[in-house]
């Protein structure tokens, strides 16, 4: 599928690819293994920043993110809350314009 920087991914099991991460699929989607560094299209190589800092930008300094339940790839400073979606904290903003990844296994809500 087509990513832009700054995507959070998981990696599918079936065939290893990267996929843009959600939290309100399955456990895997929820499993981000990184930040998509460079804006490419479907069945390109793409490059994964897994640790360090990633620039995204709207983000609150100081603030803890988390991988969003409504929009694949999408970080959010607000946790989900419904029951069957998972809470994956991502890292946490630097400055207004990047974020320090720290990813964690997503926790399931029941």
């Amino acid at each position: 599928e087509n990513v832009i920087q700054g995507d959070a991914v998981f990696s599918r099991a079936r065939d290893e690819k990267l996929g843009k991460a959600i939290a309100n699929d399955t456990q895997d989607k929820a499993r981000v293994v990184g930040f998509v560094e460079t804006t490419t299209s479907a069945g390109n190589l793409v490059r994964c920043i897994v640790e360090g800092v990633t620039p995204i930008t709207g983000l609150e300094s100081g603030k803890k993110y988390f991988l969003s339940a409504n929009s694949a790839g999408s970080i959010t400073k607000n946790p989900p809350i419904n029951s069957g979606h998972f809470v994956t904290r991502v890292g946490q903003a630097a400055t207004t314009a990047s974020l320090i990844v720290k990813t964690e296994p997503p926790v399931e809500l029941s």
